[in-house]
């Protein structure tokens, strides 16, 4: 798991809907997605909690995988 967000200094914050939702970084001059929305505050303040992201990146090799199969 990924935490991020602002640790309350803005009021920016994965909300109910967004679960799957990107986290992208700029990585040697390219976007990456590393992982996808898990949970956060349940009323989508980042002044409660952190979002919280599955580490999509860890499973690069298994969603190629799949996808070839499909």
């Amino acid at each position: 798991m990924i935490c991020g967000g602002s640790g309350g200094t803005e009021r920016i914050s994965g909300c109910h809907g967004d679960s799957g939702g990107p986290f992208v970084c700029y990585y040697k001059g390219k976007w990456e997605l590393h992982g996808s929305v898990s949970h956060g505050s349940p009323v989508c303040k980042s002044t409660e909690t952190y979002t919280v992201f599955s580490r999509t990146m860890h499973f690069k090799e298994w969603i190629k995988l799949m996808m070839a199969l499909h």
